[in-house]
């Protein structure tokens, strides 16, 4: 039997006897959105107004501090602080799950505007913990929460990761199978190297959720 390769989406190998009943169908399926397009729709989705005066205030007032073993909690809400005193209104600060807030710091910040000098916090904050410290501009219309900043443990700077495409999911469940046969095997260190990439690399993914809570049982 002769079969005709179609490049589509899923690339088919068709019976060219049958291609003739099939292009109707094909047709249909290029009208659907890939996963790239919905994850792109996603990122560029327009933000609310509260979420836009955020962002602005994220770039452009700046903060001061020397912080000497300061929790972190204390640290953003002195940034709070002085952006209202600023502004005439504060960032509202929002914990995720398993977020550090209590994690002292030392470190110094000199007028940087509040998106660097968040970055500057967040990525000492993540050498401490050993975790990927991040944040998420809240853009929720008619939600109470709408324009605060979410202070995440998956690496964000200001917007979510997009969606993990399947290729990226099984990946990461590799990489996670792999990490667990070294644990299995006593070899942690090199178990929690895997563990870490997961969480850099692949965000998103359900390996991810797993592999932060095989490092926080680790102590990472």
């Amino acid at each position: 039997m002769v079969f005709a390769f179609v490049a589509s989406t899923w690339g088919l190998l068709v019976p060219l006897t049958e291609l003739g009943k099939m292009l109707p169908l094909l047709g249909s399926m290029a009208l659907l959105p890939s996963p790239c397009v919905q994850a792109s729709d996603q990122a560029n989705r327009k933000d609310t107004a509260a979420a836009e005066r955020t962002r602005r205030t994220l770039a452009t007032v700046k903060v001061s501090g020397r912080f000497t073993e300061a929790r972190l909690g204390d640290i953003l809400k002195e940034f709070a602080q002085q952006v209202e005193e600023r502004i005439g209104e504060p960032v509202l600060w929002t914990y995720g799950p398993g977020f550090p807030a209590g994690l002292r710091l030392s470190l110094e910040i000199k007028e940087q505007p509040l998106e660097q000098a968040l970055d500057v916090v967040l990525n000492a904050a993540s050498k401490l913990s050993r975790q990927e410290l991040g944040y998420i501009v809240l853009s929720l219309p008619d939600d109470k929460y709408d324009g605060w900043i979410r202070l995440t443990t998956s690496g964000e700077r200001g917007r979510e990761h997009p969606p993990a495409t399947p290729e990226e999911q099984h990946q990461a469940q590799e990489r996670l199978e792999l990490a667990r046969k070294l644990l299995a095997e006593g070899k942690t260190t090199a178990a929690r190297l895997h563990l870490q990439v997961i969480l850099k690399k692949y965000p998103s993914t359900a390996a991810a959720r797993e592999a932060r809570i095989l490092l926080e049982k680790l102590g990472s």
